[in-house]
């Protein structure tokens, strides 16, 4: 067999460079489209770390309907008038990502959204929640109501929701630090960017900001 072997090999070298790109080819195809799909998934991975942006707080928005774009716009903006820059890039970044789902109707988006929420409360991903009526009414019963000890309802009447022109009643809500997050240096700062987002938008004076 190992006689065969090398008589197949020297063959195959003899024969013309086309056709040994074409014997090689039908016999280790697999091997080569697994290796081009690795280093693709590497390459992919490296691509989407390094462009990834850095964030220096998550916000999330659930509300009934859909909040239009210049609304979400708006409210960026106004965030970032409070924001810190914790990642120390440079430069103030906000990131809120608008859910929608009417939770009277129990439609497949007010399930999603819920479900959603949940997920994040577990994980801790987002420390500021921004909510409509129905959402705070769900976020603050008995079972999530402990992961919010600071809230604020946006005055109907103040300039920022005469901006936002938004109809109805806005909360935001900052989830608690959760004790498992204490080793984090990252989390501890993204915590405190966002009570100081909230005291800024609730207009909450401390020893360091009191003129």
């Amino acid at each position: 067999m190992d006689n065969q072997a090398r008589e197949a090999r020297e063959m195959t070298k003899q024969l013309p460079f086309k056709e040994r790109m074409i014997n090689f080819w039908f016999y280790n195809k697999w091997i080569v489209l697994g290796i081009v799909a690795a280093v693709l998934v590497i390459v992919f991975t490296i691509y989407e770390i390094n462009n990834t942006p850095a964030y220096d707080t998550l916000v999330a928005v659930y509300t009934s309907s859909a909040m239009p774009d210049e609304t979400v716009s708006k409210l960026n903006a106004a965030l970032s008038e409070y924001c810190n820059d914790v990642n120390e890039d440079g430069q103030i970044s906000v990131s809120i990502t608008p859910i929608s789902g009417n939770r009277q109707d129990g439609s497949e988006e007010s399930v999603a959204a819920e479900t959603r929420i949940m997920s994040e409360l577990n994980s801790g991903s987002n420390d500021i929640y921004i909510v409509d009526q129905d959402y705070y009414d769900f976020l603050t019963d008995d079972v999530y109501g402990e992961c919010f000890s600071q809230t604020y309802c946006f005055d109907p009447a103040s300039p920022l929701m005469q901006d936002l022109g938004y109809n109805g009643n806005l909360y935001l809500l900052v989830r608690d630090f959760y004790p498992s997050q204490e080793g984090n240096a990252d989390k501890r700062a993204a915590y405190n960017n966002a009570v100081a987002i909230y005291q800024g938008i609730a207009g909450i004076q401390t020893p360091d900001n009191e003129d």
